[in-house]
C-alpha cells in the first residue's frame, strides 16, 4: 500500500504507530 516514493514517510508512520502503541500500553498499565 505504501508507494516507493513515500517509503521513507511510510517508515516514519510505522515508527509513530509503534511509539503510540507503547505509550497506550504504558498508560493502560498505570491505570491498572
Amino acid at each position: 500500500m505504501v508507494a516507493p516514493t513515500t517509503a521513507g514517510h511510510g517508515h516514519l508512520t510505522g515508527v509513530r504507530i509503534t511509539v503510540t502503541s507503547r505509550v497506550a500500553a504504558l498508560a493502560q498499565r498505570l491505570r491498572g
